[in-house]
């Protein structure tokens, strides 16, 4: 036995309805569902992509190309460079983080909303602009600050996104800076700055030199001219066979004495007072000389102790007499027979 239902022409409308409706859903959670693409097991002796690698336009040839030996080579040891565990940061300035240049490709991590300001040298200007490796998603800016020797060049970057990985070069009238820059959510910093042995050993270098030429201009260039150098002195060996000075002579203010210069062991430099004591006085000895900074009528050089010990007196004259050197050895001395 058949059993008929009876629906009205409105409760059918309803119904289609619905299933109209429902179909409509159905297609539409279909349309913008995320799709399912089926894992890829990475190759042999190839590593998995990572997360953050940036992504190959499909224009660009990514088919993969034989590498010469030495290529690799030069790629790891560029690699271990840039991972020197050595190049350890240290503490600067005013929160500064300070790198040593020339120890490694430092690594500088920024993020979004915040500047990284990088200091050169002072003195150091930057030659052209700095080249990166993105220029769309890293901004670069530069910046001033002191006058005069001690003026310091910025180099101000900030990135727009987070997850970003590019190098940069910055060259200037000194050197030439290779860094990287990643760009992380919440780690940063913000100051970077580097030091330079190459930079201390030069200023080492330079301080030597400029000692040398002091210690030359005071040796060769007294305060008056040749013709004015007073060579009135005169020499004799009072006790024992001590060390006899080669030359004599002052500019008015200091007084020269020049040892021989085979002289091992420097003799102690008195002045002989009025009273015939000892009496000690501000000298240096520099290049084999005995510099006085005092004049003086007479003085002694002294040398040993006990019955070791010589003693030369210097007598200098008011007068500009050369006598014949009594002795055969040098014409200063003179000894008494």
């Amino acid at each position: 036995m058949s059993t008929y239902f009876l629906i009205r022409g409105g409760a059918l409308s309803a119904i289609a309805q619905a299933i109209s409706l429902s179909m409509a859903l159905s297609v539409t959670s279909v349309a913008f569902a995320e799709p399912v693409v089926p894992a890829i097991e990475p190759a042999a002796g190839h590593e998995a992509p990572q997360a953050n690698a940036a992504s190959v336009p499909s224009h660009l040839n990514i088919t993969p190309l034989p590498i010469p030996r030495p290529a690799v080579m030069a790629s790891g040891m560029s690699e271990r460079f840039l991972q020197n565990p050595k190049a350890i940061p240290a503490q600067g300035r005013n929160g500064q983080v300070t790198f040593v240049f020339g120890q490694s490709v430092p690594t500088i991590t920024c993020t979004p909303l915040r500047i990284c300001d990088i200091s050169l040298e002072p003195g150091e200007v930057i030659n052209g602009a700095p080249q990166m490796g993105d220029t769309v998603r890293w901004q670069v800016a530069p910046a001033v600050s002191g006058e005069g020797e001690d003026k310091i060049t910025h180099v101000i970057i900030k990135p727009t996104d987070v997850g970003l990985d590019t190098n940069m070069v910055i060259p200037t009238n000194r050197r030439t800076y290779y860094l990287r820059l990643v760009s992380d959510k919440k780690d940063f910093v913000t100051s970077i700055g580097f030091t330079y042995p190459d930079t201390q050993a030069k200023q080492w270098a330079a301080y030597q030199s400029g000692q040398a030429k002091k210690a030359a201009v005071v040796i060769d260039k007294p305060a008056v001219s040749v013709d004015q150098l007073d060579f009135n002195y005169t020499v004799k060996s009072v006790k024992g066979k001590g060390m006899v000075p080669v030359r004599i002579f002052n500019d008015g203010q200091k007084v020269f004495i020049q040892m021989p210069r085979d002289m091992q062991e420097a003799p102690a430099l008195f002045i002989v007072g009025q009273d015939g004591k000892d009496q000690l006085v501000n000298y240096r000895l520099r290049d084999g000389y005995f510099i006085v900074d005092r004049l003086f009528n007479q003085a002694a050089l002294i040398a040993g102790i006990g019955d070791d010990q010589s003693r030369i007196t210097i007598t200098h004259h008011n007068h500009r007499v050369i006598e014949q050197a009594k002795s055969d050895t040098n014409w200063f001395l003179d000894s008494e027979d």
